[in-house]
């Protein structure tokens, strides 16, 4: 496949950890939280009801120990987002959907 291994190269390059501002993210369960590493966006699309009030986060799924699930928490530069939805593709990535909490 000739995009395997894009995501890794753009999020190693691009990613809040190679600005160091890496991602604590809080599981809902019992999980031990952790730290990722990924790419914020906060253009507009389609979900917002207001303008701004999605932020996009993508990253790599094998980065994680555990997956990450709907009203997780990822804390970004300083702010707290729940996680609304989880679009993963077909080699490993995924782009979650967040809100302020």
């Amino acid at each position: 496949m000739p995009f395997e291994g894009m995501d890794a190269d753009l999020i190693d390059s691009f990613g809040e950890a190679a600005m160091g501002n890496p991602l604590p993210i809080l599981y809902s369960d019992t999980s031990e939280p952790e730290e990722i590493d990924g790419i914020v966006s906060q253009t507009a699309g389609p979900e917002d009801i207001v303008p701004g009030s999605v932020t996009r986060l993508f990253i790599r799924l094998a980065d994680l120990t555990t997956a990450p699930v709907r009203k997780d928490t990822v804390q970004v530069r300083g702010a707290q987002f729940s996680i609304e939805r989880i679009d993963a593709d077909d080699i490993g990535g995924a782009e979650l959907l967040l809100r302020g909490k």
